[in-house]
């Protein structure tokens, strides 16, 4: 009963004082240290710009330490070979010469290596070689030198050249070939490996209206603030070709269908526009024809990861965004190793509800401050008759 009466003090005492933002709960799963979760189009709408008001809390009301993040590093690798034919061999003093012609490829196209690999049917040996190259099989070009090997079962038998070569043949120079080393085949090897970043995105059918006005048509959309748009998509089953305006660039859309071809690209590009408005208007320009027949909108927009350390020390975490006050965004060591925690595992969470500020505003609108207080004011009098009756016993 004790504890009751102090939570209903406590209660009365904060709640009234306490400014409140939206809050996202989250539901923790999984076995991993490490959590993600998506932001959502409502929280992009309610948030401020840039985000700088979010906050991650636990259920014990202890601030979590995140970082934001919108892509994903991915490596594209390219990578071509070219069988060769040993088309001559000979041997020049101490040295053994392997002559190959790089197949060409279907269909033709130029050769580009930027390594050798080679096979031998030798074994526990080390050998420096040097390696040539040719366009026409006559006038050769010294190309590199490097050792290649077979001992104890570790071989190097790649040859890597200085950079990007183009010949139509390879002449491998096997030097102080007392051992009688044999190369048996080559291959010519393209390599090539790219980083990328891909940026996250997801797609969202916001509500529109569509107004035509003289010349133009008018497709306002709803819902986009502090959203950043790589692309809006118009879905139209009219044919046309047209000029649109979007965030202040002018871009042309169509879509033609003839008896041999379809061409169609309704996709407004904004390369990562964000709006500070709820709306974003787009106006095509009709001129004198028929306004197109608008079937629907669908925006493209990058996606941000919420990451933190969650653990398992809490069954749930809020999300607390929509704060004016917060105009600078928190700054946690997190940050610092944000590439070594993605290399991590890390779970997948995924927001349950949202809880807008006006859901507090309400409950505390409707909370009987004059029943607390009388509670207050009659335990206040109990204790002072428990103090008054104690020190009149005792004298």
């Amino acid at each position: 009963m004790v504890n009751r009466i102090f939570l209903l003090v406590l209660l009365t005492l904060v709640m009234p004082v306490a400014a409140f933002a939206d809050t996202a709960v989250v539901q923790n799963t999984g076995d991993n240290r490490y959590k993600r979760v998506r932001l959502t189009p409502e929280i992009y709408n309610h948030a401020q710009p840039g985000l700088t008001d979010i906050l991650i809390k636990d259920q014990h009301g202890n601030t979590v330490p995140f970082f934001i993040n919108n892509y994903a590093e991915a490596v594209d690798v390219l990578h071509r070979s070219y069988a060769a034919n040993q088309i001559y061999s000979f041997i020049k003093y101490d040295a053994t010469y392997f002559d190959f012609a790089v197949a060409q490829p279907l269909p033709p196209r130029d050769v580009v290596a930027n390594s050798l690999a080679i096979d031998t049917n030798s074994t526990n040996f080390a050998k420096n070689i040097n390696v040539y190259g040719s366009f026409d099989d006559l006038h050769w070009e010294f190309v590199t030198s490097t050792i290649i090997y077979d001992i104890d079962g570790m071989s190097r038998l790649t040859i890597d050249l200085p950079q990007p070569s183009r010949y139509g043949f390879y002449r491998v120079g096997i030097l102080n070939n007392i051992e009688n080393v044999a190369i048996t085949s080559l291959t010519a090897v393209f390599n090539e490996s790219t980083f990328q970043r891909k940026y996250f995105e997801e797609s969202l059918a916001p509500p529109h209206t569509v107004t035509t006005h003289q010349n133009t048509t008018i497709i306002e959309i709803n819902g986009l603030r502090n959203m950043s748009i790589a692309e809006i998509i118009i879905v139209t089953d009219s044919m046309f070709k047209r000029t649109v305006r979007a965030a202040g660039r002018r871009h042309e859309i169509y879509n033609l269908e003839f008896s041999d071809v379809t061409l169609s690209n309704t996709a407004i590009p904004l390369h990562g526009y964000t709006s500070r408005d709820d709306t974003l208007a787009i106006t095509i320009y009709n001129h004198d024809d028929a306004p197109i027949n608008i079937q629907g909108v669908e925006v493209i927009y990058n996606a941000h990861d919420l990451i933190f350390d969650g653990g398992d020390q809490s069954s749930q975490f809020f999300i607390h965004f929509n704060a004016p006050e917060r105009t600078i965004a928190p700054i946690f060591d997190i940050t610092r190793y944000k590439d070594r925690v993605l290399l991590e595992a890390i779970d997948d969470l995924s927001i349950e509800t949202i809880i807008p500020a006006d859901s507090h505003e309400e409950t505390l609108a409707g909370f009987d401050y004059g029943f607390v207080f009388n509670i207050v004011v009659y335990v206040a009098i109990a204790g002072l008759l428990v103090v008054i009756l104690v020190k009149l016993k005792r004298s």
